[in-house]
């Protein structure tokens, strides 16, 4: 499987079938690569023998796209940095034609690499040969090391933490936190000054620890990730073993010099059950300092993708979702796991990871998305749900970037079949509307769908049209014109389509336009 983040965790995983009964798109929003980026909508730039996945991405004040990719050198996760142009191509006045090599081992968290506003870059990593010590580089724009941050460009501190993940306040101390370990873990939070030394004002010269699981001898407490929000006030969330077999979302609140904030959850500390084990990985906010967060959740096979969205002061908002939390479980078919959201000035949020068959252990990339209220938006890719396979072999994404003009750029990992491993990649997908007029509004229907080899198309019209119906795939590239300019009477109308027989089982589109606009009709085979 090739994102081994999330098999070192062990989860089991969400599962949601594909709707088999098609409707009518209205208010709709296709997704497509966007094939003005890369090559087709993808850039691919293969950077070890093994198996690769972009983890973490940020874009720079020009719109240059800085990834964090990491790989498996003698059983350990390490990193390299690349930046590419906004359109995908590869920036070679980036370090060394491109690249920068960093020599710290790359945990789970997605959030381990961000941009200054200055444009320096900053990855933080563990120093597993210096007794796992948070370790912190930073570089200038243009990938060289900065040498007046720590010591050379590195800042070392403090031992024994994991799954470190960063983020930086608005008066540029950066904060860091991770799970430390000591007869269990606990989650572990420090904080640097912008020149890379410790803030010793922070916790207990510059360091704290909370235990969330209590009195529980060597149990787990895990970080994920850490926010720090519009007041400089600090968030941490992973999950902790709330009891001695159960694992439950946990999530902690910090003021500015690291003491809990007493007014959020209890005393500072959520743990919240979601109705099995808990393995939440993302954490976001809005502007008014609400928290989202993201995962998985359920017991063995019973297990879905999970979402909770909190108040400020820790309490689940009521208008989202079923009382703040949304579960989503599929009945049958394959298993989807979320790594990253975003959320959108509407509040909607958009969702990636991947969708694994356990059968033929293969994944594809996929895409979520949510409505402010806490379903799936229906008018993304008409059920909330965008699947994308590339040559029936290993997919995934990892991470998101929610773009202004409505493109959404993800990295994740792609495997084109010239070894056993897969390659880093970004992936840029077009969000366009698709019409909601619909000429004189007629009301289609197909059947069967899900079909084999042909359809009857069914539809009313108010007046006499003149019809062309298209067949498309997933992408919206053209298969075949299935009839062209064809005359209908106002009415009851009816016509047989045959399909090429060689089409493969998945999802596509008729198109059917009257000279002025489009309505998009979905079958599955």
């Amino acid at each position: 499987m090739i994102f081994n983040n999330f098999l070192a965790m062990k989860t089991k995983l969400l599962y949601l079938l594909f709707f088999v009964s098609f409707f009518q798109i209205s208010m709709a929003q296709n997704v497509t690569l966007d094939t003005s980026f890369g090559v087709g909508g993808i850039t691919v730039i293969p950077i070890s023998q093994t198996n690769e996945n972009i983890l973490g991405l940020e874009y720079q004040s020009d719109g240059k796209i800085v990834c964090l990719t990491s790989f498996t050198n003698q059983n350990n996760s390490n990193i390299v940095l690349t930046r590419y142009s906004s359109e995908g191509i590869l920036d070679s006045s980036f370090g060394i034609a491109g690249y920068v090599s960093t020599d710290i081992n790359y945990d789970f968290p997605i959030n381990s690499i961000k941009i200054q506003n200055d444009d320096k870059i900053l990855v933080s990593g563990r120093n597993t040969d210096n007794n796992n010590q948070i370790s912190v580089f930073r570089y200038d724009k243009d990938g060289i090391i900065d040498t007046s941050f720590g010591n050379f460009g590195v800042s070392n501190s403090f031992d024994n933490f994991y799954e470190c993940s960063i983020d930086i306040q608005n008066d540029l101390k950066i904060v860091l936190a991770g799970s430390c370990f000591n007869n269990g873990s606990d989650f572990g939070i420090s904080r640097l000054n912008s020149d890379g030394s410790i803030d010793q004002s922070f916790g207990n010269l510059g360091k704290i620890n909370y235990n969330i699981g209590g009195n529980l001898l060597n149990t787990d407490d895990r970080v994920c990730s850490v926010k720090v929000l519009l007041d400089d006030k600090i968030v941490i969330s992973g999950y902790s073993f709330a009891t001695s077999n159960t694992i439950d979302f946990a999530m902690v609140k910090l003021n500015t010099d690291g003491t809990l904030d007493t007014s959020f959850g209890n005393e500072g500390i959520v743990v919240d059950d979601y109705g099995g084990s808990e393995y939440f990985v993302c954490l976001n906010s809005d502007s008014n300092n609400n928290l989202y967060v993201g995962g998985i959740s359920g017991f063995n096979s019973s297990s879905g993708v999970a979402i909770g969205k909190y108040n400020a002061n820790g309490v689940l908002d009521a208008t989202f979702g079923n009382q703040g939390k949304v579960i989503t479980n599929s009945t049958e078919g394959t298993n989807f796991s979320i790594s990253d959201f975003s959320i959108s000035d509407d509040g909607k949020i958009t969702c990636v990871g991947y969708d694994y068959n356990q059968s033929t252990q293969l994944s594809d990339m996929l895409l979520l998305k949510y409505s402010n209220s806490g379903i799936l938006d229906v008018s993304f890719d008409s059920d909330g749900v965008y699947i994308k396979d590339f040559n029936n072999l290993s997919d995934g994404l990892s991470t998101l970037k929610l773009k202004t003009d409505g493109k959404i750029l993800c990295g994740g990992s792609i495997n084109f079949g010239t070894s056993s491993n897969s390659d880093s990649a970004l992936v840029q997908f077009n969000v366009t509307n698709l019409s909601t007029s619909l000429f004189s509004k007629p009301q289609f229907s197909v059947s069967p769908n899900p079909f084999t080899t042909s359809i009857n198309l069914t539809f009313s019209l108010s007046k006499n049209e003149i019809l062309t119906i298209d067949l498309v795939d997933a992408n919206g590239r053209l298969i075949q014109n299935l009839s062209n300019e064809k005359s209908f009477s106002s009415g009851n109308n009816s016509l047989y389509l045959d399909l090429p027989e060689t089409l493969s089982k998945g999802i596509y589109f008729l198109k059917i336009n009257d000279g002025f606009e489009n309505n998009t009709i979905k079958i599955i085979k």
